[in-house]
């Protein structure tokens, strides 16, 4: 295959051409599909050459791909039928005897069917889910039917409402949550509360998923689009190539396979046309979904120039302008009015925006990790050695803080691809480490001490609830929690040991914190005090996680993992763990790997091996 902009040759699995930087959009692959059969592989590309895909969350099957042209090959399989018959029935006797065969068929058919619809002798119908609105409605849930017949139909072109569409939703509601998250397994879904879904195990194509895993996108390998909601039931929408959400979940796009963009209103499911472009590229909502950013090239022609626009959600034009060079975007402010980009072309590894008619890039963005607030007003530029403000409003780069080591400690945030967009909607409660003395960021992008010469916990975030920022610092075998709001700043010490301490682990409120120590034992700190803990622990130190998908602490100790339950039992769950981690703010999920150091996603009882990270 080859780069539609370049023209260098792209070797398979590469979603961007190692020389100019250009995506290969998923509309030339499937104009492509005619001559190269594709091949669905993890993640959210489509490759047009066949190979064998890397190992990821989704156990992908090669059978998908036979079922995946199997509309096609049918229909080319039939054209040869034809021809092959039209040269080998010459002769009239043949087709009557042909003919007379076929009737006798039909007729010992329909005698069959009159006979046992008389006995009552009806094939048995597959129990399944009903597709309710609400996410905690569990009425249609199926039994386990795995020995039920299929009664749908064949045929792969089928609209939703046919029986192969059907939800296959097994399991039950064993574990009470306060937030339903759902993931993905070889293609089944898993809820937290203890349900499953296989209705896409085999044929699952794409799986994405909003910004708080309550909902997912499903593409099939028919390129049938579905919304799953949190009690996986799932709705057809149409059918797509490409899916995403807004940050704040109210809205939905999707790439139809004529390459009209969409966008739906998740809340009433209405959806109208947001462009037909041909060559439509990094559709990015703003994070309150207002507006959309994308954009438009076409390729076929010799003109090489890509127009960039930014509409409503709705579809009315708020700015365009056009650029020989390829961007990638990577956000858009909540006004619609500035864009930013990463650029492969320049190779520079830094964030471009657009702001009243030019492009420039943000001065210290080259390999730093750029967080933006929630509007995208505004951002924090860390590198090894300084942390820097940058604001869309001036174009400028300000200095904050610099030293040795600087690292910011930030609150829940959705990563884009170069930078991170804070669901809050001010900078300010982050933490600055400069080092090992820690400090608030302020409204204006200063500095409030909090400790000198200290060390943050295995808890890398900052809890934000209605202007109060609360985090948890560790200073001589104590524990302290301190406290930033508009009344000023406190700290109090939670916890003091005797023994040093090994590993913290708290909820995302900070509402509930375990401490373990160097001399093996296990602490649960709140607001009423401290508890000790009764775990039998083994040679080695105990590591500690909390687990958010499933709301419980998870404990690593000798290499076997267990949990801690709701009636403080201890429960043993899997050997042969070597490292446990949290992926919180980041990603609601823990991390554990094997004694190989192969990772795996944990999802309650169920373990996802991953290669991404």
């Amino acid at each position: 295959m080859f780069c539609s902009n370049c023209g260098y040759e792209i070797k398979a699995g590469v979603s961007h051409c190692p020389i100019c930087g250009f995506p290969v959009p998923k509309q030339q692959r499937n104009k492509e599909s005619d001559a190269v059969q594709m091949q669905p592989t993890s993640g959210m590309q489509m490759n047009t050459q066949k190979h064998s895909p890397e190992p990821s969350v989704n156990a992908w099957n090669p059978m998908n791909e036979r079922e995946s042209s199997y509309a096609a090959d049918r229909k080319q399989e039939t054209s040869y039928q034809q021809s092959d018959n039209e040269g080998k029935l010459k002769h009239k006797s043949e087709i009557i005897i042909l003919f007379s065969i076929v009737a006798a068929l039909i007729l010992v058919a329909v005698i069959s069917i009159k006979f046992t619809s008389g006995n009552g002798s009806n094939a048995p119908q597959s129990p399944v889910a009903s597709n309710t609105d609400s996410s905690n409605d569990n009425s249609g849930i199926s039994a386990d039917s795995s020995d039920a017949e299929d009664t749908g139909a064949s045929d792969n072109t089928a609209s939703a409402d046919t029986a192969d569409d059907k939800d296959v939703i097994k399991g039950a509601v064993n574990r009470e949550v306060s937030h339903i998250f759902i993931s993905e397994k070889d293609g089944i879904l898993y809820n937290n509360q203890g349900l499953y879904n296989e209705k896409f195990k085999g044929v699952l194509s794409e799986c994405i998923f909003n910004a708080d895993h309550s909902m997912c996108a499903v593409i099939d390998n028919q390129d049938k689009l579905y919304i799953v909601k949190s009690n996986l039931t799932s709705e057809y929408i149409s059918n797509a190539i490409e899916a995403g959400f807004s940050m704040n979940g109210a809205y939905f796009y999707y790439m139809a396979e004529d390459c009209e963009a969409n966008v739906v209103d998740l809340a009433t499911f209405k959806s109208h046309v947001l462009t037909s472009a041909k060559y439509c590229l990094d559709l990015h909502f703003s994070s309150n979904g207002d507006y959309v950013a994308f954009a438009v090239s076409n390729h076929d022609s010799d003109d090489k120039k890509y127009i960039y626009k930014v509409v409503t959600n709705s579809g009315e034009e708020v700015l365009e302008f056009e650029s020989n060079i390829y961007y990638v975007i990577e956000g858009l402010s909540n006004d619609g009015k500035v864009v930013y980009f990463q650029c492969h072309d320049l190779g520079e590894n830094a964030v471009y925006y657009y702001k009243d008619g030019d492009i420039a890039k943000i001065d210290g963005s080259e390999n730093a990790r750029l967080t933006f607030d929630n509007g995208m007003e505004n951002a924090i530029l860390e590198s090894d050695q300084t942390v820097s403000h940058f604001s869309a409003d001036t174009g400028k780069t300000t200095e904050i803080i610099s030293g040795e080591s600087c690292s910011v400690i930030t609150k829940n945030y959705n990563n884009n691809l170069l930078t991170a967009t804070l669901f809050d909607e001010t900078l300010k409660g982050c933490v600055i480490n400069k080092d090992k003395d820690l400090f608030w960021l302020t409204d204006n992008f200063g500095l409030f001490p909090i400790a000198e010469q200290s060390e943050p916990t295995d808890c890398k975030f900052v809890c934000t609830e209605n202007g109060r920022y609360r985090y948890l610092y560790e200073e001589d075998n104590k524990l302290h929690l301190v406290i930033f709001e508009k009344a000023g700043a406190s700290d109090r010490v939670l916890f003091e040991s005797s023994a040093p301490i090994h590993a913290v682990a708290a909820d995302p409120k900070y509402d509930d914190i375990w401490v373990s120590t160097e001399d093996k034992k296990i602490y649960h700190v709140d607001g009423s005090g401290e508890k000790e803990l009764n775990f039998e622990s083994g040679e080695s130190l105990i590591d500690l996680v909390y687990d958010i998908y499933a709301e419980r602490l998870l404990l690593l100790s000798d290499n076997q993992l267990f949990e801690l339950k709701k009636d403080g039992s201890f429960g043993f769950i899997k050997k042969d763990v070597g490292r446990i981690r949290s992926r919180y703010p980041y990603e609601s999920v823990v991390v554990c790997t094997d004694l190989d150091d192969e990772k795996y996603k944990v999802y309650g009882d169920i373990f996802a091996g991953v290669s991404d990270y």
